[in-house]
Parts: C-alpha cells; sequence; structure tokens
C-alpha cells in the first residue's frame, strides 16, 4: 500500500538550479525549436518561481500556512521595538522544501502591526485590513518563517491565523496557528 503524503511538494522545488538549468537545456525537457511543445509528452518543463531575496535574521516560525480556494492564512506583526524594521513573511512549500513566495519586506514603525497573507494583491481576508500580499500564486500548503533586518534578539508580537470559509454562504471561520521563536540560529 502506498503511503499518503501531508503535503503535496513539487519535486522542481527539491532540484538544484544546475538540475534545472540542465533539463532546460535537454530538447527532451524543453521543448521543441519550433515552439510547438514538443519534448516528451509533448510537455514543456514548468521551472519554479526564482527565489526571492530575503532578509537575514530569522525570528519566528509559523508551523502551517494554506492558500487555496476559499483558505488564506494570515500573520499579523507588531513592531514593539522603540525604532521601525523591515520584516518579511517567507512562504515555504511543505516544511522548508523550497520558497513558495514573500510577502514583504515591509517596513513597520514601532509600536505599529501589519497583516501579512498568502492572499494576493486585490484579495480580500475578513475582517483583516491586509498591509501585504504574497509576490507569487497558486496553491500553497506549507510553512512560514518571519524574517527581518532586526537584531536577531529582536522581539515582535506575532499571531498567525487560517482563515477558512472566505466567500462561503456560512462566513469565514478562524483557527489559530502556532508561531515559534527558533533557537541557535540567526539566518540561513
Amino acid at each position: 500500500m502506498r503511503s499518503k503524503a501531508l503535503f503535496s511538494v513539487p519535486v522542481i522545488a527539491s532540484m538544484t538550479l544546475a538540475t534545472v538549468i540542465g533539463l532546460t537545456n535537454n530538447p527532451a525537457f524543453a521543448g521543441a525549436a519550433d515552439g510547438s511543445g514538443g519534448g516528451v509528452g509533448s510537455q514543456s518543463l514548468k521551472v519554479a518561481p526564482a527565489i526571492a531575496p530575503v532578509l537575514p535574521n530569522i525570528l519566528y516560525d509559523v508551523i502551517y500556512a494554506n492558500s487555496t480556494a476559499g483558505t488564506e492564512t494570515v500573520v499579523s506583526i507588531k513592531n514593539t521595538n522603540a525604532v521601525a524594521c523591515q520584516v518579511q513573511v517567507e512562504w515555504l512549500f511543505g516544511f522548508g522544501a523550497g520558497q513558495a513566495g514573500v510577502s514583504g519586506p515591509f517596513n513597520i514603525p514601532p509600536q505599529t502591526t501589519a497583516e501579512f497573507t498568502t492572499a494576493n494583491a486585490g484579495e480580500s481576508v475578513p475582517p483583516f485590513v491586509l498591509n501585504v500580499f504574497r509576490d507569487t500564486t497558486g496553491v500553497l500548503e506549507g510553512s512560514a518563517r518571519i524574517r527581518s533586518n532586526c537584531a536577531a534578539s529582536a522581539r515582535l508580537g506575532v499571531n498567525a491565523v487560517l482563515v477558512t470559509g472566505i466567500g462561503s454562504a456560512s462566513g469565514p471561520k478562524y483557527t489559530s496557528i502556532s508561531v515559534s521563536r527558533p533557537t541557535g540560529r540567526v539566518g540561513d
């Protein structure tokens, strides 16, 4: 019997850049030179989006994130420091299996809260007033990292919520998501 994975992770996410370059230079995967698609099964290779630059310090981990039809993740981040901080949420496939986009960086003034989300610009997640949207589209089931240019010792107020039933007749439902502060690492 075949085991069922908790998360579906695109194979491309685990490939190295050299592997992807090798595949795209291979006529069997890259498509025919005449533009007809060609290649294996007449399908061209779909290359994952470029990895977005990230801020240096990982301050928090969000253990679950989801962006599917009718479901989005919202992370509320309050800057409790005396100086402004740039903050970014890095969305990940699975548990660190590859980047699925970023929200930010966004400059948060002292004692101010910003809402980061897996939703795309123009979408709404009631009742939140969204400030920072994900820069990529598509389904996401995974996790997230809260990154900042503030000192690794900086503390932020962080709450994460999974919002399901967006746009449904019964209305949205809200589930808290665990957020933890990693120990022993400053960046990747």
